[in-house]
C-alpha cells in the first residue's frame, strides 16, 4: 500500500511541474490565449489540488489504521508475554 502512495505522490509532483511549466510559458507569452492553455492549466491545477487533498486524507487515515493495528497486535500478545515472564 505504501508503494502505491509513493507512486501517487510522484504523479502529483510531476503534475505540479507541468502546471509550473505552463505558468512559465504564459508569463513568457509563448502560448496565445487561443490555444486554451490557460483553461487547461487552471483545470489541471484544480484537479491536482483536489487529488492532493484526497491523497493526504487517505495517507492520514491509513497511518491511523496502521497505528491502531499495531496497538491491537501488542494488546493481543501482551497476556502471552506476561505469562512467559512469570514462569
Amino acid at each position: 500500500m505504501m508503494m502505491m502512495m509513493l507512486a501517487l505522490q510522484s504523479y502529483v509532483e510531476s503534475s505540479a511541474l507541468v502546471v509550473e511549466d505552463a505558468a512559465k510559458l504564459k508569463l513568457l507569452g509563448v502560448c496565445a490565449k487561443s490555444t486554451g492553455l490557460a483553461d487547461v492549466t487552471r483545470e489541471l491545477e484544480t484537479r491536482l489540488k483536489s487529488f492532493s487533498e484526497r491523497l493526504e486524507r487517505t495517507r492520514s487515515s491509513l497511518d491511523l489504521r496502521r497505528r491502531c493495528y499495531q496497538l491491537l497486535d501488542k494488546v493481543v500478545h501482551w497476556p502471552a508475554l506476561n505469562v512467559k515472564g512469570s514462569l
